[in-house]
C-alpha cells in the first residue's frame, strides 16, 4: 500500500499491531464518505451529473489499483472518501 501513488487512492502513512487488531494509518481526508454525502434528505435530491463525476473519478481510482496487482474487495459508499475539491 505505501508504493501507491495515484490522485483518487487515499495515502498509507503507516500501520500499528497491537495483541488483537491491525490498524492501518490513512492520510485524513476532510469531507468524509460518500455515503454520508448521499444519505436521503440531507443535501436534496443527488445530481446524476455529480454522481458521474464520483463514479469517472472512482473508476480511474481502480484502474490504477489493478493496474498496479491490488484489489480493493470492499468497494462502497463508506469507503468512498470525498475532498471538498
Amino acid at each position: 500500500m505505501q508504493n501507491l501513488n495515484h490522485k483518487n487512492i487515499v495515502k498509507y502513512l503507516g500501520s500499528l499491531k497491537t495483541n488483537s487488531h491491525l490498524h492501518i494509518i490513512l492520510e485524513y481526508v476532510e469531507n468524509g464518505s460518500l455515503a454520508n454525502i448521499i444519505k436521503p434528505n440531507k443535501f436534496g435530491p443527488f445530481p446524476e451529473s455529480l454522481a458521474a463525476v464520483y463514479i469517472a473519478q472512482v473508476l480511474e481510482g481502480l484502474v490504477y489499483l489493478h493496474e498496479q496487482g491490488v484489489i480493493h474487495r470492499d468497494i462502497k459508499g463508506a469507503n468512498i472518501l470525498t475532498t471538498k475539491e
